[in-house]
């Protein structure tokens, strides 16, 4: 290497170690990119810009440049965990950290590692008992005992919130730092895990107010700031919500939405936590905040217990929409009770209805469909009105039920018609006079002789 290059090398890790010293993260892999551009090989440089990835959190360029150097022999398997655990690779994360083990069992960095793989696997009893046990090895005066305190808190949160049952076990005295609002927050809930709200709500007020002092007074963004009180608003919040103050808490909820806030997973339990409070009143707005709340991205970074909840209120506002899908219920809310399940069929309990088979209408023989079916074919023949008597019967067709018809016939207070026919009269009307014709001798001789014709003579008869 040439002298020049020498002189240029040395001066840039000068650069360098100023740059690590004072954070900048940014100077740091622009000089690393320099460096390796004049001594690719130089394993410092490749391990401090790998470094310089991770605390940028691009752990995806992270790993892809451990995989371009993975033939050298610099020891990244410690970093490689990290990015792995990072981008949610557990599995591959659980399988390395095993074999580093083998070989150096109490290294307090790979326990600390541990804890924080175990906490992500939703194993908090075996995260707890990990960080108890660097506590107990390392010195309060560390940079890291803090940190431990914070995790181990938020350990013991997490499995008070899965597991409410062990909220008698599990508390947060004998903590240290309160002064950090990391800690008050993380004991704050410890305390809502166990129930007890008016602490919970205490603490989490102070880590308000002590994180807005101390990054009002950093270089930090108005936007970075939004961020890390945003998780402490929407805590205190739930909080009052617990606590039936829910005018205060939705002020808090929906100054969380109107901030600059980018954070999926903050947003996403602030819109559960505001249709839980409004419940049925507007179904249309709570369907829109639940799908921020399921959303596919959102849901990575969910605990389970968050995602039940998130399930739940969706299911009861699917059925307060009547948009009710057994089989999606099923599926979407876990841990359901057997006895809740739909039975199959062959359970004997649901019985298939019993299918009816439609039968063909019966036509006559001689059926014609182009032409109209005579109306009174239903009708006994003797009430059609083709119907003509035959025989015997000619004779009585002409009387009626009680003998010969009238003419004219009826009943007389009907106010239709009178017996015998006659006309009614009006009031004051007068009936016509009949003339008086006198009889002819016709008349009398028929007369006579009717009279004749009754009278019999004594005696026996032919027979």
């Amino acid at each position: 290497m040439a002298s020049a290059e020498v002189q240029e090398t040395a001066t840039l890790f000068n650069e360098l170690k100023k740059a690590v010293d004072e954070y900048d993260d940014d100077r740091s892999l622009d000089i690393c990119d320099q460096l390796l551009k004049l001594t690719p090989e130089d394993q410092d440089a490749l391990r401090c810009r790998i470094v310089t990835l991770i605390r940028l959190e691009k752990y995806s360029d992270a790993l892809a440049a451990m995989e371009k150097i993975r033939g050298n022999d610099i020891d990244l398997r410690f970093e490689r965990i990290y990015c792995y655990y990072r981008t949610h690779q557990l599995q591959l994360a659980e399988t390395l950290l095993n074999d580093v083990r083998k070989q150096s069992n109490e290294d307090s960095a790979l326990m600390y590692l541990e804890a924080q793989l175990l906490y992500a696997q939703d194993k908090y009893k075996e995260s707890i008992a990990v960080y108890e046990s660097l506590l107990e090895t390392t010195d309060p005066s560390n940079r890291l005992y803090g940190e431990i305190q914070v995790n181990l808190l938020a350990a013991k949160a997490g499995l008070l919130f899965s597991q409410p049952g062990r909220s008698k076990t599990l508390e947060a005295s004998g903590i240290s730092g309160l002064d950090l609002y990391e800690v008050a927050y993380n004991v704050a809930s410890v305390y809502l895990g166990r129930g007890e709200l008016e602490k919970a709500s205490e603490h989490l007020e102070k880590a308000r107010k002590q994180c807005n002092a101390r990054l009002a007074g950093s270089d930090m963004s108005h936007e970075e700031i939004d961020e890390e009180l945003a998780i402490i608003a929407t805590q205190l919040a739930y909080t009052y919500q617990l606590q039936g103050r829910l005018d205060e808490a939705m002020e808090i909820y929906e100054s969380v939405l109107s901030s600059s806030v980018k954070d999926e997973s903050v947003n996403a339990i602030v819109a559960n936590n505001i249709v839980a409070i409004q419940k049925a009143r507007d179904l249309n707005d709570a369907a829109a905040k639940l799908k921020m709340a399921t959303n596919t991205a959102v849901q990575a970074k969910l605990k389970p217990y968050q995602k039940q909840v998130i399930a739940m209120n969706e299911a009861l506002l699917q059925l307060h929409m009547s948009k009710v899908d057994a089989e999606a219920l099923e599926d979407v809310v876990p841990g359901l009770k057997r006895g809740y399940v739909r039975k199959d069929a062959s359970s004997g309990r649901i019985q298939k209805p019993k299918t009816k088979k439609k039968r063909k209408p019966l036509l006559p023989k001689e059926f014609d469909p182009s032409q109209t079916p005579n109306p009174e074919r239903w009708l006994p023949k003797r009430e059609r009105s083709t119907y003509r008597v035959k025989g015997k019967n000619k004779k009585a067709a002409n009387k009626g039920p009680q003998g010969v018809a009238i003419a004219g016939g009826g009943i007389g207070g009907t106010g239709s018609a009178n017996i015998a026919g006659f006309k009614n009269l009006s009031p004051g009307e007068s009936e016509p006079a009949k003339p008086q014709t006198p009889p002819s001798a016709n008349t009398a001789a028929k007369s006579s002789a009717s009279k004749n014709k009754k009278k019999k003579k004594g005696g026996k008869g032919k027979w």
